[in-house]
């Protein structure tokens, strides 16, 4: 799946929810959701990039 470079604000969560599917398919891309355990309410999302085993590198990205 081709994603934009920008994404959001999402019109909706089925939007948002394609777009997180994107993001988890990519092989160099681990997508983290940001949540508060004491109150259960989901804040956002932490995804690295690039991630480069061999070189020992990853590129911060996606943090909203």
């Amino acid at each position: 799946m081709d994603l934009p470079s920008l994404y959001g604000p999402f019109e909706t969560v089925e939007a948002y929810r394609t777009w997180v599917e994107g993001v988890q398919d990519r092989e160099d891309t681990i997508a983290f959701a940001i949540a508060d355990e004491r109150t259960d309410l989901r804040l956002g999302v932490a995804t690295y990039l690039r991630v480069d085993t061999p070189n020992g590198s990853i590129e911060v990205g996606h943090l909203s």
